[in-house]
């Protein structure tokens, strides 16, 4: 589940990496030069998710990761909808951030989890899994660009996945929570 959760918040990540700029040029008719400019901010904000997930506690990995994809998923339907360029940079700005908590969770939450034992195998799985979605998630996404860039079918699909996978996330976690003493259980393997 955690994996999975993953994999949807890397392709989300990846795929605002790859639509915003173009949609900037070709929705809101920014040059290249303009769109650059502009993305800096969703960019930075992106990049500053790894140090500001590595100061959240082990234990509250899986929430925080549940509450970023949840936001994350507000803001790209936000996005999607928006009506002017400046409240549309702003969505995808905080998006970003969101986008760029989350993604570095997956590892950290991935770990949290499992026996030290097997941390490195999960870990390396969970990278291979969510990378490879990244790259699906880019070829969908990349069939609709330029004139045809659908920037409010993608955002919205994106948005859809971020919210079940934020639902998937609390309703684990509940479970794990619900059921942490009562028996020895691999949460790697569920059993």
């Amino acid at each position: 589940m955690l994996t999975l959760a993953g994999a949807v918040v890397n392709t989300s990540t990846v795929v605002h990496l790859f639509v915003v700029p173009l949609s900037l040029q070709s929705v809101w008719g920014l040059s290249p030069l303009q769109a650059g400019v502009a993305f800096l901010g969703p960019a930075v904000l992106l990049a500053c998710g790894g140090p500001i997930a590595g100061r959240i506690p082990p234990s509250g990995a899986v929430r925080a990761m549940a509450t970023c994809l949840c936001a994350s998923a507000t803001l790209l339907l936000g996005a999607a909808f928006a009506q002017s360029e400046l409240l549309y940079l702003l969505l995808v700005t905080l998006c970003g951030g969101f986008l760029g908590v989350a993604n570095a969770l997956t590892l950290i939450a991935t770990q949290a989890v499992v026996g030290e034992h097997v941390a490195g195998v999960a870990s390396g799985l969970t990278k291979t899994i969510i990378t490879l979605a990244a790259g699906f998630g880019v070829i969908l996404a990349g069939r609709s660009t330029g004139a045809m860039l659908d920037i409010q079918a993608v955002f919205t699909s994106l948005a859809l996945c971020c919210f079940v996978a934020s639902l998937m996330l609390w309703a684990g976690q509940r479970y794990w929570d619900g059921h942490a003493g009562k028996q020895a259980v691999d949460k790697l393997t569920g059993r």
